[in-house]
């Protein structure tokens, strides 16, 4: 007979959960997302994995390697491409991977970043969420968005990021409104629009 052991709080460690399955349009693959927990980085790791469904025993495979979070896989209509949702340089962005795997390449570069991606029916669009705040809707209304070469666009991103990280430093927040945060990140005056 097994001896039983109690659980401590280290063994939260080897916990693994899986999140949002997505059966592809033919009905011969699943995609998800595997979360883990990091204990060097005191993080959720989450990751895509890929199973087929026409094997006696299905063996899942890691599909996305990012280095901090890949999740809501979508399938294209024709089932050959993957959408999915990473945050490999600071904000989520939408990025794309055929079946047969290698890079994945990004779809958007949005200053607030993407989310919950949608593919119309026919494959060739995509609907997604951003977050913008009224002067940047405006800006966007009235056509004066920045389009810098990707390399300067690179640049901006890196020094909003950091000016983000600046602002969660400063001490006392002020709230103006109520709810004021959601689990640990606290809000700010952007809402969800789709795009």
């Amino acid at each position: 007979m097994p001896t039983k052991k109690l659980i401590t709080a280290e063994d939260l460690y080897d916990l693994q959960f899986v999140e949002d399955p997505q059966i592809s349009a033919d009905g011969q693959h699943i995609a998800f997302v595997k979360l883990s927990l990091d204990k060097l980085g005191n993080q959720y790791r989450r990751h895509i994995w890929l199973t087929a469904l026409n094997g006696a025993k299905p063996k899942p495979r890691q599909f996305t390697f990012g280095a901090k979070s890949d999740m809501s896989p979508r399938w294209s209509p024709d089932g050959k491409t993957l959408a999915f949702v990473s945050a490999r340089d600071g904000k989520p962005q939408i990025y794309l991977i055929g079946l047969a795997g290698g890079e994945a390449r990004p779809l958007t570069s949005l200053p607030n970043g993407a989310t919950n991606p949608v593919w119309s029916p026919d494959g060739k669009r995509m609907a997604f969420l951003s977050s913008v705040n009224a002067e940047e809707r405006r800006r966007e209304d009235a056509g004066k968005e920045d389009s810098p070469p990707a390399s300067a666009l690179d640049a901006k991103h890196k020094q909003e990021r950091e000016e983000e990280k600046e602002k969660k430093k400063t001490d006392p927040r002020i709230i103006t409104r109520l709810p004021y945060r959601t689990g640990t990140a606290f809000m700010d005056d952007r809402h969800s629009h789709i795009y």
